[in-house]
């Protein structure tokens, strides 16, 4: 029985031990065989029970996530936004910053949401970072391409070449856009590039773009920058050292004078270039003459050349004797004597006390004639003297023009053309009196061929069309022509122009005359007029005129010789009224084209600029009052509607020529017409008056 009852408690108590805790009933000591509660992470507890919960933590993905950006950032800005988990709060700082550049914080907003502007570097893979406490920061790689810079505020292109320069991202390969041409270049390390433009620059814009390896589709356009052409020459320079008739040596004379500023001074004896210089801000220049080939006299002659290729022509020559004043060209070389030729020889003591000519010299030496200028050639839309001839018809700035221009057309009208006719009508009642005395005869008969000879005649279309064809020709005389293609082109467009104001003067009145049953009407080219588009050619570049005074009607329209006067009188004022008009059209088109283009864009320009010039011109010279002119017609039929035209055609005339009026006031030159006109005027109403009514008294008496 004791036996069973052992078994039985020993049963009973082994469920027990296994249950118990691990802590030892004596007095806490811990068993070291009994387990031990860990952490998570398996670390043990100090005091080996669970420790109390804590605040959760973020989870691991629990990262702030940005919103896409560009795959090309062409500014220094850009806005970055995103969003962040839900565990932020609504407040928390966000900071936003992109690599090279400051950082920029911005806050959350109740949607969990950010947005930030920040700056950006240039550059390939720019980092991009988006960072809040609480959460894993966000990264973006972008790239970053500015646009290049321009350093010139404006560029003025002549005929030689021009150099455009700026900034941009080093390596990037930069493309020029001039117009409609394309120059292209590589930006060196320090950023900076320089592309050289050639002369067929025409006036337009220019812009500049970049790209890179890693940013193919290009940059933005930097500013555009406006072209002008020049292609006005510099004023000769004038030459102050040495005086006429002095004696130099052979090398290292000082020539001096005055040009320009800025413009490059070349200076010659005979074909050979011995200096050059460039004049200061004041204009005055010197430079040192290089070996002179062969002693005795020569002459001096200076050349300037501005920054954009244009040269003036030569200064006055100076007479000068060059080596000692018993030498000449012709004098065989002694031991006294320097020798004419470079030789091997020893020199004399005064030829070695000589200083060293300029390096220049050594470039001269070479020069056995001046130096070719750039290559004038250019494309088909290179600008001529045409393609900007007019100035503003309106605007602000032309009101004070037009005030002008209507002043001078008054004083002209009473200076000029009532002189002139008074001066007409005296002589033509001279001639009348005198044409019953004659003097000589004919010493054969009035039909001097029995039957007349047959000679081969064009047609009339034909005779018009080369009377037309010689006016454009002589029309583009006006300004200075060189061998561009581009002459080829106002050729062109000087045909056209003159073509449309002959149309217009014939056709005008042939309507009209239908409408009026004048009768039969015939145009017919007449090849008088060709001498008056001649003559108005050589006085605008007698006078230099800016713009030119162009006369272009070569067909006249002949009607039944019945027509009383006032009707011939009325078809006139309507022929010159639809010249002026077509003018005035055209004036108004060429400064609604815009500048540059290529070749059609010049041609439609340069058309309506000739139109122009040849339509105002050629209707105020038709007015005036003298001979066969239209002027003389409406004159006697209606004086007060001849003065309202004239006035109307003359004050469009002189708003035109406003940039050569504006240049002979501040040279003076103006002065000297006003005398001139005067004298004129004088001279024209003093006869009247003789002849009016100081002749008849003394007849009388």
């Amino acid at each position: 029985m004791l036996l069973l009852s052992l078994v039985a408690a020993a049963t009973m108590m082994v469920p027990a031990l296994l249950a118990a805790p691990a802590h030892a009933v004596d007095g806490g000591t811990q068993d070291a065989t009994a387990p031990v509660e860990t952490d998570d992470d398996g670390k043990k507890d100090p005091d080996g029970t669970t420790p109390p919960p804590t605040e959760t933590e973020p989870p691991v993905d629990a990262t702030v996530a940005l919103d896409p950006l560009p795959s090309l950032i062409r500014q220094d800005s850009v806005t970055v936004s995103g969003t962040v988990p839900d565990s932020i709060k609504p407040g928390s700082t966000v900071t936003v910053k992109s690599q090279g550049r400051q950082a920029t914080n911005t806050s959350v907003t109740d949607s969990h949401t950010f947005s930030a502007d920040i700056e950006v570097a240039a550059g390939e893979k720019q980092k991009i970072t988006a960072s809040v406490d609480g959460a894993k920061t966000a990264e973006a790689f972008v790239n970053v391409l500015f646009a290049p810079s321009i350093t010139q505020n404006e560029i003025v292109a002549g005929i030689g070449e021009n150099t455009v320069s700026g900034t941009g991202y080093k390596g990037a390969k930069l493309t020029l856009t001039v117009g409609e041409r394309t120059y292209s270049t590589t930006v060196k390390s320090d950023r900076s590039w320089t592309v050289t433009v050639a002369h067929e620059v025409s006036r337009g814009t220019a812009t500049a773009t970049q790209t890179t390896s890693w940013a193919p589709e290009g940059s933005n356009a930097s500013r555009s920058i406006p072209i002008t052409v020049d292609l006005t020459a510099p004023k000769p320079p004038a030459l102050s050292s040495p005086a006429a008739g002095t004696t130099l040596p052979l090398a290292g004379a000082t020539i001096s004078g005055t040009a320009e500023p800025g413009a490059q001074i070349t200076v010659f004896v005979g074909a050979q270039a011995i200096c050059k210089t460039t004049a200061s801000s004041s204009g005055a220049w010197s430079c040192t003459a290089s070996e002179v080939y062969k002693s005795g006299k020569g002459s001096i002659v200076a050349i300037a050349t501005d920054a954009v290729g244009n040269s003036s022509k030569d200064s006055s020559p100076v007479s000068v004797r060059f080596g000692s004043a018993s030498s000449s060209p012709t004098d065989p070389p002694t031991t006294d004597t320097p020798s004419d030729t470079p030789s091997d020889e020893e020199t004399t003591p005064d030829e070695e006390s000589e200083e060293p000519s300029p390096s220049e010299s050594d470039d001269s030496r070479s020069e056995a004639a001046p130096p070719a200028p750039a290559d004038p050639r250019g494309p088909w839309n290179h600008a001529t003297p045409f393609t900007d001839a007019l100035p503003p018809a309106l605007g602000a700035e032309a009101i004070a023009g037009w005030a002008r221009a209507l002043l001078l057309a008054a004083l002209t009208v009473g200076l000029i053309l009532i002189p002139a006719r008074m001066l007409a009508g005296t002589f033509a009642r001279r001639r009348v009196a005198a044409s019953a005395v004659t003097f000589t005869g004919r010493n054969r008969s009035s039909s001097e061929f029995e039957i007349a000879p047959s000679l081969a005649v064009p047609s009339r279309v034909a005779m018009i069309v080369i009377g037309i064809v010689g006016t454009g020709a002589l029309a583009i005389f006006a300004n200075p022509v060189d061998g561009r293609p581009a002459y080829l082109r106002l050729l062109v467009a000087s045909v056209l122009a003159a073509a449309l104001i002959n149309a217009v003067a014939a056709w005008v009145p042939r309507i009209l005359s239908h409408v009026w049953r004048c009768g039969y009407t015939e145009v017919r080219f007449n090849p008088r007029w060709l001498m008056l588009v001649a003559a108005s050619v050589l006085a605008t570049r007698l006078f230099d005129l800016h713009p030119a005074l162009l006369f272009g009607l070569v067909t006249t329209v002949r009607v039944p010789s019945v027509l009383a006067d006032a009707v011939l009188a009325r078809l006139a004022l309507t022929r010159m009224g639809g010249v002026f008009a077509t003018g005035m059209l055209a004036w108004m088109l060429a400064a609604l084209v815009p500048q540059g283009g290529g070749f059609f864009t010049q041609l439609v320009i340069e058309t309506a600029n000739i139109t122009a010039l040849v339509g105002i011109g050629s209707a105020a010279i038709m007015m005036v009052p003298l001979g066969r002119l239209s002027g003389r017609a409406i004159f006697a039929w209606s004086r007060p509607l001849w003065l309202g035209s004239v006035l109307a055609i003359l004050t469009a005339l002189f708003v035109m020529l406003g940039p050569t009026i504006e240049s002979w006031r501040t040279t003076g030159n103006i002065l000297a017409a006003l005398a001139l006109v005067l004298a004129f005027a004088a001279l024209g109403i003093t006869l009247w008056l003789w002849r009016r009514f100081v002749q008849p008294m003394l007849t009388s008496s």
